[in-house]
């Protein structure tokens, strides 16, 4: 049986003056489908994952900072991050970001 989820990157957004907020939009088998909501200013931490992102701008710009390589990103923009890269994002404008964490 196939089944189909849905999300809005949209849907009960909120932004956090201090910090970037991190909602789950769904989750399945091969992915996890996460938003960042990034008010100016706010810095995601640096992390990693033991599994490959793709990092896709909605609204905003945000430096992405990645293995001592800083990447503008505007809205419209891609970037993979392999397995285990350091990476960390400062929004330079209130900014809306989907990850998607690769499960394979």
């Amino acid at each position: 049986m196939k089944t189909m989820k849905r999300a809005s990157i949209y849907h009960d957004l909120k932004f956090d003056s201090h910090k970037p907020l991190i909602d789950v939009l769904f989750e399945t088998e091969f992915s996890i489908e996460l938003r960042v909501a990034m008010q100016k200013g706010t810095e995601l931490e640096e992390r990693k994952t033991k599994h490959p992102i793709v990092v896709e701008m909605f609204e905003g710009h945000i430096e992405l900072d990645a293995e001592e390589t800083v990447s503008s990103m505007d809205r419209g923009d891609l970037v993979t991050l392999s397995a285990n890269v350091p990476h960390k994002m400062i929004a330079t404008e209130k900014s809306i970001v989907r990850l998607t964490l690769s499960k394979n």
